[in-house]
């Protein structure tokens, strides 16, 4: 498929025509996303979720991530839930040795089972260096993904006193952003 839009949302289906002419139903929907090369995924899970973890109504999850110095545009945030529906806010923060200032806030609502993911590039976030994303709970959000069968990062962590203190969380948390560099 040519004359796609990068960072527009298509979605995609088949039928196949018989040797009589006649042509079958449309396959399921696919839905893609076209980037550019620049575009590139931060994570450290494996893409499993082994557990699930919620920090609370009220309270904070995130995970440390790491833009190049000269600043990268923050396009979507993923995240893997246990379960479907509930609601949260999606945050960004600065970097002071666990997350600082807030830079982003959203809601995202009605998740599903699995991946999940928010496009972002409306709000023309730019970052560099080191930067935090993550939630804030409410008490209908369902569990996030946690991938505890391999070798954590030690980059996940949680807090109820909004980052006055935090606590690693044992696995890596299936947080993960898109950014174009």
């Amino acid at each position: 498929v040519t004359g796609l839009e990068n960072n527009s949302e298509y979605e995609f289906y088949a039928t196949a025509t018989y040797p009589d002419g006649e042509e079958s139903g449309p396959s399921n929907v696919v839905t893609s996303v076209p980037f550019p090369q620049t575009v590139h995924e931060e994570l450290y899970d494996d893409g499993t979720a082994e557990s699930g973890f919620n920090a609370g109504s009220g309270n904070y999850s995130a995970v440390k991530f790491m833009a190049n110095n000269a600043g990268e545009d923050v396009l979507r945030f993923k995240w893997y839930q246990t379960e479907d529906g509930g609601a949260f806010y999606i945050k960004l923060w600065t970097d002071d040795n666990g997350p600082a200032d807030e830079i982003y806030s959203t809601i995202a609502t009605s998740g599903v089972i699995g991946w999940n993911d928010k496009d972002l590039s409306d709000a023309e976030l730019s970052v560099s260096g080191p930067f935090w994303a993550g939630t804030k709970e409410f008490s209908s959000t369902r569990p996030f993904g946690v991938d505890t069968d391999g070798e954590s990062d030690d980059m996940s962590y949680s807090s109820d006193d909004n980052w006055a203190s935090q606590s690693p969380i044992i696995g890596d948390l299936m947080y993960r952003v898109i950014l174009n560099d």
